[in-house]
Formats: structure tokens, sequence, C-alpha cells
């Protein structure tokens, strides 16, 4: 072995090392609970994935992905942005554009440009993610119905209520066949509802 493998070999070896304790510490990045743990690993975290993706790119496209949701739920849209779209370039790559983690990307993708308040783009994102997972899953999957929850979101914030209370109310049909009456899912969705009406 040269001298030459012999460091790749250990620059690998704390790469992985590296991807795993970054995994380790963010187990789930919708945990409010550690939002200040997240944010103090922010960096750590693009960088460990910076280095990985070539090498383990399905880690570093959930590390991303999951920074973007944490950044988004902290209210930080540009870097969530920036997060999403790089975990979404990694995993279209990756996967191919019609896999289920492609349009999950997509989603929160899309939830990203509505806060960013650029709806058209938002819509066209959350649209892209609703035909992969119709495709993938078919018409009544339960991940479709969380999708047309968020593009109803988008509909009624673009002034298009009739269409948000369309597209909210397939969401909650879905939820009902799929889960009952008493889901969360099924319960927020009926809380929408009334609120348009």
């Amino acid at each position: 072995m040269t001298e030459t493998s012999e460091i790749a070999d250990e620059y690998q070896r704390r790469l992985d090392t590296a991807v795993a304790l970054m995994q380790a510490a963010t187990p789930d990045a919708e945990d409010v609970k550690r939002l200040v743990e997240y944010e103090a690993l922010d960096a750590h975290i693009v960088a460990v994935a910076g280095h990985a993706k070539e090498t383990a790119p399905k880690a570093a496209a959930a590390m991303l992905a999951n920074c973007g949701i944490n950044q988004r739920i902290r209210g930080r849209f540009e870097p969530a942005e920036t997060n999403t779209t790089n975990a979404l370039a990694i995993k279209e790559a990756v996967y191919g554009p019609d896999h289920h983690e492609v349009a999950a990307t997509l989603g929160n993708l899309g939830n990203i440009q509505q806060q960013l308040g650029r709806l058209e783009e938002a819509e066209s994102t959350q649209r892209r993610a609703l035909a992969i997972k119709e495709a993938v899953y078919g018409p009544d999957h339960h991940e479709v119905a969380v999708t047309l929850t968020n593009l109803g979101s988008i509909q009624r914030q673009r002034g298009e209520t009739e269409q948000a209370v369309a597209t909210v109310q397939r969401a909650h049909d879905i939820f009902v066949r799929t889960f009952g009456l008493d889901h969360p899912h099924t319960r927020q969705t009926a809380r929408i509802l009334a609120d348009y009406g």
C-alpha cells in the first residue's frame, strides 16, 4: 500500500466517522426541543455533507435535507433553501428524478418557497412532488394527502379559496379512509377546512 492510498483510506475512515457522528447527533430534524443543538451543528453538517457527497451521497443528501427542515422550523429560510436545493440535486442524481425521496425533498422545498413568499414557484414545486407521489404510491396514499394539504395552503394564500377547499377536501378524504376520523392528520385537515369555510 502506498503512502497516498494510506492517506486516502485514513481520510475516508475519518469522513465515515464524521458522517456517523452528524447522523447520530441529528436523528430528528423536527425535534423542536433540540433546536439550539441543531443550530450549533449547521455549519458542521454542511461541511461533512460537502465532503461526503462523492463517497456517501445518500447520507450527504439526508443530512442536508434534515438541516434544511430544521432551519425552516427555526425561520432561517435562505440557508434552508440552499441546503434543501443541494439535497435535492444529490437525490436526483442518486435516485433519479421520479423517486419518493426526491418528492419528499421537493415538498420541503415548496414549503420553504412558500415561506419566502414565492407562491407560484412553491405551487409548481408542490405539484411536481404530488405527481411523483401519485405515480409512486397511487392517488389515495397518505403521502399524497400530505402534499395536497401543502398545495391547498399555497392556493389559499394566493386567494384561490375554492381550489384550496377542493384540494384540502381531497387530502381530508384520503386521511379519513387511511387513518380514520381521530388521527391527527385527519383532525388537522378538518380544522383547515373549517377555517376556509
